[in-house]
């Protein structure tokens, strides 16, 4: 290393002109291949085994049956209460009427025999439609664990899916309860995700309208964050390098031995700052545009989260190298 910069410092101080426009040429060709830079989206670059992944997976193979249909999971809590009450039973149709009625309520799988939206309150809901009643015709929260449970037991292993939608052991008040939506799946991973976010609205408004905690999961979902995650990653950029200008600006500075050398003083250590964060800068668009030049050769593919995070990385380094390097 020290050869090199050795190296570099020699052809530097005999062709001053020649590096620099070297320098900002490359520059010029790198800052515009980095705007070609693609990058993936997604969340198994951080965490391709998380529970709440594998819990999605393992919803898929009990519901999804294989078929075309994405499974997208509806969660009401009650944490330390009871989500088999007629207030929950009023939530799960409404969110059924707020989904149907989405931009997604199109894409809904529904069929004979298949409903697009399975809850674990259907057999309340098939016990109420054989007798023709709403769920406002119900005096109290008692009536709707009695016709759960007998409709449970009646229908034997039919419904037997619905017991396996609220926590085991959760008796008849389980603080959990589950709701199945079927999304018609496309080869167009942009269009599902927007089908799939579309029902999360829908999920999100009868959220803000109940004292229950209702939300939406699903694998598609985890990409529709991809804004906000570069929302964060050029945000904590931006935070980085103003303390690290700040911190140099304390570095570098020269305590004058003379009034008469504030000046000099001053301009040294905003030169040497400059030159620093400048450095940096270089730094970040030369490896995109590096990285762009090797996705159009097959070498690379698209950069995930966390490589997306190395330019802040390159922040630290960069000041820690500048700063010794200024130092000698």
């Amino acid at each position: 290393m020290r050869i090199l910069i050795r190296a570099l410092a020699a052809v530097t101080s005999r062709f001053p002109w020649v590096v620099l426009a070297t320098t900002l040429a490359l520059t010029v060709v790198f800052a515009g291949l980095s705007t070609t830079l693609d990058s993936a989206s997604g969340q198994e670059g951080f965490s391709p085994e998380s529970a709440a992944i594998d819990a999605s997976e393992r919803i898929s193979e009990l519901f999804g049956d294989g078929s075309t249909a994405s499974v997208l999971q509806v969660v009401i809590a009650d944490q330390g209460g009871d989500v088999l009450t007629r207030e929950a039973l009023e939530v799960v149709a409404e969110l059924a009427a707020a989904i149907a009625a989405s931009p997604a309520g199109e894409a809904i799988v529904d069929r004979p025999g298949e409903p697009g939206i399975l809850s674990y309150l259907v057999p309340v809901q098939q016990a109420l439609a054989a007798q023709g009643l709403a769920a406002t015709d119900l005096p109290d929260d008692a009536a709707v664990k009695a016709l759960y449970a007998d409709a449970l037991a009646e229908a034997g292993p039919e419904l037997g899916f619905a017991a396996q939608l609220v926590p085991e052991g959760g008796g008849d008040t389980p603080s959990l309860g589950m709701v199945l939506v079927f999304v018609d799946a496309t080869t167009d991973i942009d269009a599902q995700i927007e089908r799939e976010v579309a029902v999360a609205d829908a999920v999100a408004e009868v959220d803000a309208t109940t004292p229950l905690e209702v939300s939406a999961f699903s694998f598609a979902l985890l990409f529709g964050d991809e804004d906000d995650f570069l929302g964060e990653v050029a945000q904590l950029f931006t935070i980085a390098f103003a303390i690290i200008l700040v911190v140099l600006l304390f570095v570098f500075w020269v305590t004058p031995r003379g009034a008469t050398s504030r000046v000099a003083s001053a301009r040294r250590m905003v030169a040497d700052t400059s030159v620093v964060m400048l450095t940096i800068v270089l730094v970040v668009l030369w490896m995109n545009g590096v990285g762009a030049l090797l996705q159009r050769a097959g070498v690379l593919g698209p950069l995930t989260e966390v490589a997306q995070i190395v330019p802040i990385l390159l922040v630290g380094l960069g000041v820690d190298y500048g700063i010794h390097l200024t130092s000698r």
